[in-house]
């Protein structure tokens, strides 16, 4: 298969000026996995107007609080991002956390080192208080320093400035890989595998900083068209791509995770929804979903969001208007 993805390179000549820079283009690994193309998004979205327009309608109604919104939906969002790693933490565990960390949480965001893990949650391993400790910091980021910014202006460093959050005093701080150093907040320098898919395909270091300025210019194209009303798709089907394209570039050697949902979180509350929160979570499913998404085949991935989402605001909209008619009867 990747002799395949990578046969336009093999026509030319390893050492010469047009294989270096067909290499470094990222070119065939985009004509390959099409990570920016929107022709399934549009389908979905001709088959699923009726699912996509209820939600657009009830979006019009929704209303929460920032306070509330952080407590109810955005903590147990970072309880499941953790969940999806592996971790265990529980929702009161991050609130205990956040209860510590909130009063200085700006001051963490640069490289004021943040409170210890036996502070904040004694009775948990260090590193599973670290990587919550960590989320919790690169969610407030989110809320404080690049909602009120616009998601337009959301580029590059801002996406390394969030994986050094997440990676703070764990090891892909700084590992060393096969002889090769990767740092928080820079691109791999090695190749990748995803351990649940290995047949994946993600590209070569050497095309991920091009395949990431391409993401970017792709996601800026897009809200500029959503500004003027002629985006291509829905902008929830957008954002699930750039999830999911975000994923498959790969840009770092861990943490991509966490800092993909921190993404699309962001996306979703710039167009006006709410992060979704799973009632039921499997992590085995959600990686399936994901992996079917990578190959060409989004509904799955799309009909579970979207479902989801849907449920959360009819709960939110609807459920309240039927309480305060039965109350006034």
């Amino acid at each position: 298969m990747i002799s395949q993805v990578y046969a336009p390179c093999s026509k030319l000549p390893r050492d010469s000026p047009e294989y270096l820079e067909l290499a470094r283009s990222a070119q065939p690994w985009l004509d390959y996995a099409q990570p920016f193309s929107f022709e399934k998004d549009k389908e979905y979205e001709r088959s699923h107007r009726q699912l996509l327009d209820d939600i657009n309608h009830m979006q019009k109604k929704f209303s929460m609080q920032k306070e509330a919104k952080f407590e109810s939906l955005y903590l147990p969002m970072i309880q499941q991002s953790l969940d999806i790693s592996g971790n265990n933490l529980q929702l009161l565990d991050l609130k205990m956390m956040w209860a510590r960390l909130k009063d200085e949480i700006s001051s963490y965001y640069a490289d004021d080192k943040p409170p210890l893990a036996a502070v904040l949650l004694p009775s948990k391993p260090d590193r599973v208080v670290v990587e919550g400790r960590n989320q919790l910091i690169a969610l407030s980021f989110m809320c404080e320093q690049l909602l009120p910014r616009g998601f337009k202006a959301f580029g590059v460093d801002d996406v390394k400035k969030l994986h050094k959050i997440i990676s703070r005093d764990l090891p892909n701080d700084k590992i060393d890989v096969w002889g090769k150093m990767n740092y928080a907040g820079e691109f791999r320098s090695v190749v990748v595998r995803s351990l649940d898919f290995p047949l994946t395909i993600y590209p070569y270091p050497h095309e991920v900083p091009r395949a990431m300025e391409l993401f970017f210019n792709w996601k800026n194209a897009f809200m500029g068209s959503f500004e003027k009303g002629t985006a291509p798709v829905h902008p929830l089907l957008f954002a699930l791509r750039l999830y999911v394209a975000f994923f498959h570039v790969h840009p770092f050697y861990g943490g991509n995770g966490p800092v993909a949902r921190i993404l699309l979180a962001c996306a979703f509350e710039s167009f006006g929804f709410p992060p979704v929160v799973f009632l039921e979570f499997n992590r085995r499913n959600y990686s399936q979903w994901l992996y079917a998404y990578q190959k060409g085949e989004p509904h799955l991935f799309y009909d579970q969001m979207l479902v989801t989402l849907h449920d959360m605001l009819v709960s939110h909209t609807i459920g309240p208007e039927l309480s305060q008619t039965q109350s006034s009867s």
